[in-house]
């Protein structure tokens, strides 16, 4: 009898551990924000810009002595059930069910993005209210096409999509952000 009732009681502990986690992933969408396209083509448009809007980093490179600019990308575009979303790299992080620290300054990084972008026209936003809360432009940085070659700017996401796809050498976009990223 005792068995049957830890059997139930570990069953019931791992429906309540799901039900949990469910509840977490809801509350998480719950909070992102929402956006519409005026054709399904603007995606593509959306990701690219994105890429090359975040947070600039300078460094020296220790072999050369040369200045190396980096762009840290800070946002993503992302698109569920014919739903798109307009999201930080660390909302992504907490999708996935890892650990992230998400700030009020990358809330309001993304919420500026998301400004800036809806200032381009380049989509509709469905709740204007959840983007409020801006970091003003100096905290961010917007690097455009010429820029980026002419200038020679690296492009860094901090999150990868197809984590398990692996490259020439047999190494996964997962192993790759293990060795380089800290959240």
């Amino acid at each position: 009898m005792s068995s049957l009732m830890s059997n139930l009681t570990e069953k019931f502990n791992k429906e309540e551990e799901y039900h949990e986690e469910e509840n977490s992933q809801n509350e998480i969408v719950k909070s992102l924000v929402e956006i519409e396209l005026e054709n399904p083509e603007d995606f593509r448009k959306i990701r690219e810009s994105l890429t090359r809007i975040g947070i600039s980093v300078d460094k020296i490179d220790s072999e050369t002595g040369e200045k190396i600019k980096k762009l840290i990308q800070s946002c993503h575009i992302i698109h569920k059930q014919g739903r798109y979303f307009i999201v930080h790299f660390k909302e992504l992080y907490r999708l996935d069910g890892r650990e992230a620290d998400i700030s009020r300054e990358d809330f309001q990084r993304r919420n500026r993005i998301i400004a800036l972008l809806l200032e381009w026209e380049f989509f509709k936003l469905l709740s204007p209210e959840k983007i409020l809360d801006q970091c003003s432009m100096s905290k961010i940085r917007v690097i455009s096409r010429k820029q980026m070659i002419d200038e020679g700017w690296t492009l860094e996401p901090r999150y990868t999509f197809y984590m398990d796809r692996k490259d020439h050498n047999g190494i996964t976009n997962r192993e790759k952000l293990k060795m380089t990223t800290k959240v």
